[in-house]
């Protein structure tokens, strides 16, 4: 699902890899400029090094990404290129799904598929990550706090930087996070509709 953390997860190991002597590329293959031509050969092109390639929203290009590695088979096989697929196996009004595509089963057979869950126990830990005084919230403020934020980490974050101390978690509502979230991505009178439009993508939201 969104906030997971799938991204901030990838790009973590993307610096660690190799102790950070791997060239990392990230790649958004939902964008509508996305082309499995110039993928291919951008790969191609980037292998006189090591290479991490991130490629985010794999989810709305399945059978697209699925041909890229069948192409690739012999680069892969080298070594000198890894990919990470970056994808939501929630269905949205797209006609196709991640966890339909019978080359992302293959992986998941393979054990190459790692399933981010946001469970109310990892809720809890990194709410004490980020706030150390809230450690001992109670499993009813947890269950309130993981409901307002649909146990999305961005709206977490945004939740968290709006509440002082534990018991305010009993009387903080959703308007109070969206009226704060508004404000900070919306406000801005320099933005061009592209961009507020983009600002509402990392809420997966649709205007």
């Amino acid at each position: 699902l969104p906030g997971t953390g799938k991204t901030f997860t990838a790009l973590a190991v993307a610096e660690d890899f190799r102790n950070g002597r791997c060239r990392t590329y990230f790649l958004d293959v939902g964008h509508d400029e996305f082309n499995t031509t110039q993928l291919k050969e951008g790969i191609r092109r980037r292998l006189s090094r090591p290479s991490l390639f991130l490629l985010e929203n794999c989810h709305l290009n399945p059978d697209a990404i699925e041909q890229v590695f069948l192409d690739l088979e012999p680069e892969l096989k080298t070594g000198r290129a890894k990919i990470i697929c970056l994808a939501r196996r929630a269905p949205g009004t797209d006609l196709s799904r991640s966890d339909e595509s019978e080359y992302f089963q293959e992986l998941e057979s393979q054990g190459a598929v790692v399933d981010f869950n946001n469970s109310d126990e990892l809720l809890k830990q990194i709410i004490a990550f980020w706030r150390p005084e809230f450690e001992w919230i109670s499993a009813k403020r947890l269950a309130r706090l993981g409901a307002i934020c649909g146990k999305d980490l961005l709206l977490l974050n945004e939740a968290l930087s709006g509440i002082d101390s534990p018991a305010e978690i009993d009387t903080y509502t959703l308007a109070a996070m969206y009226d704060k979230v508004r404000h900070h991505y919306f406000e801005d009178k320099t933005a061009d509709d592209l961009q507020n439009i983009r600002r509402l993508a990392q809420f997966d939201l649709r205007p």
